[in-house]
């Protein structure tokens, strides 16, 4: 009587793991010899990082009723990533004060990431102001990167943001850059890089239906873009828009129904319900 031999697959799971490994990475050189901006990580089908808020808080921060006003900043990032940008006068305008230094601990102590404002000029501010600002937040203010306002969008610049990120990346705990021209930048501000996020699109949320990214947005990661909307007065809207952000490759929102000359300048009175609206995209996977 013949026996029957037992063939175990336990032995050929690692060789069909490091078969799909040299398939992902064969399949992205094919990709990266015609985009040089491809990965493998992205052939091997990996999920898309988090949807994250980028919230400029430039709001001065006060203990009201022994509670601060930053904590919803704290309470939201138990449920979402928060990127928090600190602004105490068009930059850090000195040491921080006791209410500033307060308020970063509680941020920093409840989770909440912390980048420091430092104005560009469209890249037309003398670049050692602008250095002197980066040493201020660093040396002082324990935040972990820099956001750049007034950045400059076309290729001109692009030595000058060049410096200006060689720079901050020096610093150990700056590693985090973020550019905000607003609108479309040129490609080579990724490519290169001299920044590692930009701000595409700040506007009144009436014109982000109607707005279109660059072709080139959809061969990074979602993670390189953010969005900034104002004047969205509608809950509805502000969901809907998230959703679209999230359809055009984008990975860090804001949205507020202030629509001030500084709309930046309080949290949305939805605050709670687009913690939410960002939440409920993590959790689908998108």
């Amino acid at each position: 009587m013949l026996s029957k031999t037992r063939i175990s697959i336990a032995p050929l799971a690692p060789m069909a793991i490091g078969i799909f490994i040299l398939l992902a990475i064969a399949v992205g050189a094919i990709f990266k010899s015609i985009d040089p901006n491809f990965s493998s990580v992205q052939a091997a089908g990996t999920k898309q990082a988090k949807l994250q808020a980028l919230v400029p808080l430039y709001i001065y921060p006060q203990i009201i009723d022994g509670r601060s006003n930053w904590s919803p900043l704290v309470e939201a990032a138990r449920k979402i990533p928060v990127v928090a940008i600190i602004n105490p006068n068009s930059g850090p305008g000195g040491k921080p004060n006791s209410d500033y230094a307060q308020g970063l601990k509680i941020l920093q102590q409840g989770g909440v990431k912390t980048i420091g404002y430092v104005a560009t000029n469209y890249g037309k501010r003398p670049i050692e102001q602008v250095k002197a600002d980066v040493d201020l937040y660093h040396a002082h203010f324990n935040v972990q990167g820099i956001f750049l306002d007034e950045g400059a969008s076309s290729p001109q610049q692009l030595n000058y943001y060049g410096e200006i990120y060689r720079y901050i990346k020096s610093k150990k705990r700056l590693q985090q850059v973020i550019v905000n021209p607003g609108t479309h930048l040129d490609e080579a501000y990724f490519s290169k890089p001299v920044t590692d996020q930009a701000v595409i699109f700040e506007n009144f949320g009436k014109e982000w239906p109607k707005y279109e990214t660059s072709p080139y947005v959809n061969k990074y990661d979602r993670q390189r873009f953010a969005l900034m909307l104002h004047g969205v007065i509608d809950r509805a809207k502000m969901q809907s828009y998230i959703e679209l952000a999230v359809k055009r490759n984008i990975g860090y929102v804001y949205i507020t129904n202030d629509a001030d000359s500084n709309p930046w300048d309080s949290l949305p009175s939805y605050w709670s319900a687009e913690v939410e609206a960002i939440r409920n995209q993590n959790s689908m996977g998108r």
